[in-house]
């Protein structure tokens, strides 16, 4: 009940600066939101505009001085009379004090007791005080200025405030007409004083190539006036402009005559075009649409995602807008879960599920909407959300004809199956992963140039062994999205998986060339976002392989810091500890490591050889037995039994 009245006390006041013109009514619909989620006795409303910056502080005391105002006389006295507030509208009358009747009529028509003269100059003066400001910040934001308030009652003003308003009411008048006297006043002077070519002009002009004419047979005089601010910055393009050439952008993507550079210049040119229109009307429903699209196929995933989210913001019943949140939604889960290398039953992904809770929730609206076409293509999304990807593929194969996008869906969704299978080798394992590259390939087949396809089908290439095709995609990926520090990782993870392939055929100068590399693009990433912990793991367990183990041990700390599950510090920092001589340690922290994921089979070979240098026989005995429970492949069975009968 608490946090209702708060809520109630916010959504008042927040409609009061709406109607001052302070904040627009998404602004407050936003606020009120995360309000809703935070506990009771959370910030005030003034307070959380500011932290947001939708309001200035000068402007919250503002607002806050002309409430204490308001309720000032209120508190004064019992034999006061209501009066209506600054901006036009009449309390509520609770029950009167001193036997004086409440107000009978809320639309300003009722009679009032009549107040000291004292109490009522000093009301006066404050009441002036408040409209005057109110003037001041109408003035100072130029979509409110000109728009009367909705809902407002007339106000009996002072004479002092009737004369500020009418001055106020007629100043751009009084402006013009200075601005007329000014121009007719010089029609007299000589011409090279107002707009006919000076000798100076004349020697610019030929300087600079310009063949436009100095003179403006119009009159118009070369300084600004004061209704004249001048030559601004240049007008944004209409968004018809960038609608028409995302057509065109689509259409360069699909064609395998042009370069990715070229192909992909047109699409970034769109993403110009709709933030030009999206400074001059930030809620546009259109354009944040279209720039969600065309970032995602620049592969730009994380703000094409933000794009979606304030598309649907502003429509939450718009069927397309839910459609392509929720694709958009499905990648960024694919792409964290990509970099994790987990399945859903993997506890390392349960965190992660909040994306997947939101491909359900646009996939049942668009279902809902009634729109045949969007729902036989949400099916897929929702099977897939709901863990169900056999139910996702069979709804795939009920589309007649699948495009880029659904065909690039039913490679992830392969792809991922993939990583279902525990020991991720074997027949099963490779038959999925080859579907998938399959997928993915139908898919740049229809959009040769679409940068989140090749990410996903070289990530593919790299977990069949195809290191070298996938490196080399990779590395072209790179120089279209150099700032792309996903990208930067999972080149480095390609290098390294390389490299331990390299290690196996005996080709040491190789791997340690590829690990070089691998470090390098690590670097890169961290360089983008120090916060990205998986190229901070990967990049101390490279420090770790190398023997530099104390940067190694530092880099694991800060890792484990951020996050005391991440599965490859935690499996670097358990191998780290046994080669220091650590064994307890060690056990320990491999145990964790394999609460999170029991198919680490060298956690394993770390617990049994920790405890045997311990002494603890029987406990190695247990974590052979648990190590038999999995299933493990013939060779780790075999090198798990020649460490016990050591």
């Amino acid at each position: 009940m608490g946090n209702d009245r708060h809520l109630e006390e916010a959504r008042k006041r927040g409609r009061a600066l709406v109607q001052q013109g302070l904040i627009t009514t998404d602004q407050l619909g936003m606020c009120l939101k995360l309000m809703e989620k935070s506990p009771p006795g959370g910030p005030r409303i003034e307070d959380l505009l500011v932290q947001l910056g939708y309001l200035s502080k000068e402007e919250r005391e503002r607002v806050r001085s002309d409430r204490e105002a308001e309720e000032s006389p209120a508190r004064e006295g019992s034999g006061a009379s209501e009066r209506p507030s600054a901006r036009g509208r009449t309390p509520r009358a609770g029950k009167p004090s001193g036997g004086s009747p409440p107000a009978s009529d809320r639309k300003g028509a009722s009679s009032r007791r009549a107040a000291p003269r004292a109490e009522e100059k000093r009301e006066s003066r404050a009441e002036e005080r408040r409209e005057s400001r109110a003037e001041e910040r109408r003035e100072s934001r130029s979509g409110a200025r000109g728009q009367p308030s909705r809902g407002k009652k007339k106000v009996k003003l002072s004479r002092r405030s009737r004369v500020i308003q009418f001055a106020i009411f007629f100043s751009p008048v009084v402006v013009l007409a200075g601005v007329i006297v000014w121009r007719f006043s010089r029609s007299d002077e000589p011409a090279h004083a107002g707009n006919a070519p000076s000798p100076a002009r004349e020697a610019l002009a030929d300087a600079t190539g310009d063949s436009s004419p100095a003179h403006d047979p119009g009159g118009v005089p070369d300084a600004p006036g004061p209704d004249d601010p001048g030559p601004g910055p240049e007008e944004p393009a209409p968004l018809g402009e960038a609608e028409a050439l995302f057509e065109r952008a689509l259409a360069d993507l699909a064609n395998p005559q042009l370069g990715a550079a070229e192909a992909l210049a047109s699409m970034r040119r769109v993403t110009d075009l709709v933030d030009r229109e999206l400074e001059i009307h930030p809620s546009s429903f259109e354009a944040r649409l279209l720039a969600g699209r065309a970032r995602s196929l620049l592969g730009d995933v994380p703000d094409a995602l933000v794009e979606f989210d304030f598309a649907v913001e502003a429509r939450p019943r718009d069927a397309p807008a839910r459609m392509a949140r929720a694709a958009e939604r499905f990648r960024m889960h694919w792409r964290e879960m990509a970099r994790l290398g987990v399945w859903w039953e993997d506890p390392v992904c349960w965190p992660h599920r909040k994306h997947l809770d939101g491909v359900i929730e646009d996939c049942r609206e668009v279902v809902a909407s009634g729109d045949k076409e969007l729902a036989r293509r949400a099916l897929p999304y929702l099977a897939f959300a709901q863990q169900n990807p056999a139910g996702s593929l069979g709804y795939l194969k009920e589309i007649p004809e699948l495009d880029a996008d659904l065909y690039l869906f039913g490679g992830i969704v392969l792809h991922w199956s993939a990583w279902a299978v525990p020991t991720r080798v074997g027949p099963e394992f490779g038959g999925l992963l080859n579907g998938a590259v399959e997928s993915y390939r139908e898919s740049l087949k229809r959009r040769p140039h679409a940068l989140e396809a090749w990410i996903q089908y070289s990530v593919c290439l790299a977990d069949l062994g195809q290191t070298r095709d996938a490196a080399g995609n990779l590395e072209e990926l790179t120089t279209l999205l150099p700032d792309d520090p996903w990208l930067q990782y999972a080149l480095g993870r390609v290098y390294t998986l390389a490299a331990v392939i390299a290690i196996k055929g005996g080709d040491l100068e190789k791997a340690r060339s590829l690990y070089t590399s691998s470090k390098s693009r690590l670097e890169r990433a961290l360089a983008l976002n120090p916060e990205f912990t998986d190229a901070r793991a990967l990049r101390a367990n490279i420090l770790r392989r190398h023997g530099d183990t104390s940067q190694a041990r530092r880099e694991l700390e800060i890792v484990l810091k951020a996050n005391d599950r991440h599965i490859l510090a935690l499996f670097s920092f358990a191998s780290l500890l046994e080669k220091e001589g650590h064994p307890r340690e060690a056990a320990e922290t491999a145990g964790r490591a394999l609460e999170l994921r029991p198919t680490l089979w060298d956690l394993y070979f770390v617990q049994i050889t920790s405890h045997l240098a311990l002494g603890e026989i029987d406990q190695a005995q247990k974590v052979f037995e648990a190590l038999l429970a999995r299933s493990p492949p013939p060779d780790v069975r075999a090198k798990a039994e020649e460490l016990l009968r050591r």
